[in-house]
């Protein structure tokens, strides 16, 4: 991790209300469950036979959850997904050929997860893949995505263990990783001006290697930081809460999701040190609409002056916002431009390749993403490719520049604060950057 910019352009909040956070943050193991655990939970089948349609014509299975809770990060997916699949075919397809798109939900449950895949996989015969969102599924699907050599990409699973070369580089991801998110946040908390901090975790997979980011990122800086792990099981969380505070402890971020990371910063205020006292910092899994209640339903100002940081959710390119709100007037836009660039990547790279073969499109999905001309769309960047040039996608969401591990080599985040209302406020970004050397 290297050269970190800070950028505060935005001169009016914007409020923003973030949807099944859950499945971008912690999934690999946020609410306790390890990864050992979750990928034993959908099995893989050592049977899966590789693609073999190659037919010319690039076939795009979609795999993102339209029921159950999950639908309301899903549906702006989908939006994002059938804006791109328009205007590729308008632009004469891929290779000379319209693109088609098959879908099958992802939903909220492992098993029927992986049924759907098989789905796409075995019935569909699809020549990539564009989901899941949980970074749980993404996490067990892995091996089944490698054997079947599906080119696959995700637009919103960001666990650390996804960057793991276990997918035989059939998978890549438009959104950065929690490590990115870490370095993220820490700036956020160094830009304080503060000294003394500490970072308040939960004892398990997902927490340790997060706060592992976080002191990384903070060695960096050259400055010091206090890990206090915490027990998600404890009925109160006073110990580890008291243990950072007693390190004379100035400013503190809380790395969990849901209930219980709510509960720990309710053990906060409970011990002198509500936000008005000590800087208190959250990831993007307490980035919720309902962050006051969860703290304390009697005071319907617990969460403010509470900050954080996560994915920027609103689209970089002005010309996809606007489609995208004529396309779906009044609808979400949340991670919708990383969909989008999901199915715009891998049909370039499938353009580049001159071919739908999933293996020849993995040949070519990084060098499409870094490097060349700069261009945002699939018409504007297939022109450049037609020239014989190469090509820098530059997508709705920002730039992509993947790396040999099919992540992002570049990420923007929100810095956001939560205000007297209880509405969570953006106040600025912070991008996020491998160094080139």
């Amino acid at each position: 991790m290297g050269r970190v910019e800070r950028r505060v352009s935005i001169t009016t909040p914007i409020a923003t209300i973030f949807i099944a956070a859950s499945l971008l943050t912690g999934c690999s193991g946020g609410d306790g469950t390890s990864e050992a655990t979750v990928s034993s939970t959908v099995a893989t089948d050592s049977s899966t036979a590789p693609r073999r349609n190659v037919d010319g014509r690039l076939r795009i299975g979609v795999w993102l959850p339209t029921s159950g809770t999950a639908a309301t990060l899903g549906t702006p997916l989908m939006t994002a997904i059938d804006l791109a699949r328009r205007e590729i075919n308008e632009a004469g397809g891929v290779n000379g050929a319209l693109v088609e798109v098959v879908a099958r939900d992802e939903g909220s449950d492992p098993a029927t997860a992986f049924q759907s895949l098989r789905e796409l996989l075995d019935q569909e015969q699809v020549d990539v893949v564009v989901g899941p969102a949980s970074s749980r599924v993404a996490l067990s699907a892995l091996e089944t995505l490698a054997e079947a050599r599906v080119m696959t990409c995700s637009p919103t699973s960001t666990a650390l263990d996804l960057s793991a070369r276990r997918d035989g580089g059939y998978f890549v991801r438009t959104i950065g990783s929690e490590a990115f998110e870490a370095a993220a946040l820490t700036e956020a908390m160094i830009v304080t001006g503060s000294k003394n901090f500490a970072v308040l975790y939960p004892e398990d997979d997902y927490g340790l290697a997060y706060a592992t980011e976080m002191q990384r990122a903070f060695r960096r800086r050259r400055e010091d930081v206090e890990l206090v792990p915490y027990d998600t099981t404890l009925p109160q969380f006073n110990g580890p809460v008291t243990a950072a505070l007693d390190a004379g402890v100035q400013v503190v971020a809380v790395v969990g999701t849901g209930t219980v990371g709510a509960r720990v910063l309710a053990a906060l205020a409970a011990n002198d040190a509500p936000p008005s006292e000590i800087s208190t910092f959250v990831t993007s899994g307490l980035r919720v609409d309902n962050l006051s209640a969860l703290i304390d339903p009697r005071r319907p100002t617990a969460s403010a002056g509470i900050k954080g940081v996560s994915p920027t959710a609103r689209p970089v390119d002005a010309m996809f916002e606007a489609d995208f709100i004529e396309s779906s007037p009044g609808g979400r836009m949340a991670y919708a431009a990383y969909a989008y660039d999901c199915v715009n990547l891998l049909a370039l790279a499938a353009q580049a390749a001159g071919s739908d073969d999933a293996e020849k499109v993995q040949a070519e999905i990084t060098s499409v993403s870094a490097g060349g001309s700069t261009c945002r769309r699939f018409g504007p960047c297939a022109e450049l490719l037609a020239d014989g040039r190469s090509i820098n996608l530059n997508g709705a969401s920002g730039d992509l520049d993947l790396q040999d591990d099919g992540d992002v080599g570049v990420a923007d985040y929100d810095v956001f604060e939560y205000d007297e209302q209880g509405q969570d406020v953006s106040t600025g970004t912070i991008t996020i950057r491998l160094d080139s050397a």
